[in-house]
């Protein structure tokens, strides 16, 4: 579980192609800039790892492997709003 007591809001959700899979963005406190979460499905648990610095809802999603293997999302690595290189250096990462 994440272990601080912030409310969040679910902003994006993919579930793999077989269904077994869920990665869910979730943002707190109003941000644009998202964490995403794995559950698995026939488990009923979720995946130690937690992906930050990721907008799923406003810059490319989230797209599964075609053999559910991982998936492919777009890391950003400067989140600061004042920064001038905010947004910029995007990558587009898989994790599997």
């Amino acid at each position: 579980m994440l272990k601080h007591k912030r409310k969040y809001s679910i902003n994006y959700i993919q579930p793999s192609w077989d269904g077994k899979k869920i990665a869910i963005s979730i943002t707190s406190q109003d941000k644009e800039i998202s964490e995403i979460i794995i559950l698995d499905i026939p488990s009923k648990t979720r995946s130690s790892e937690v992906i930050k610095n990721c907008w799923p809802s406003g810059i490319g999603g989230i797209h599964w492997l075609p053999d559910n293997s991982g998936l492919i999302y777009t890391h950003i690595p400067e989140i600061d709003k004042n920064s001038k290189n905010y947004i910029l250096n995007k990558l587009v990462l898989f994790i599997n």
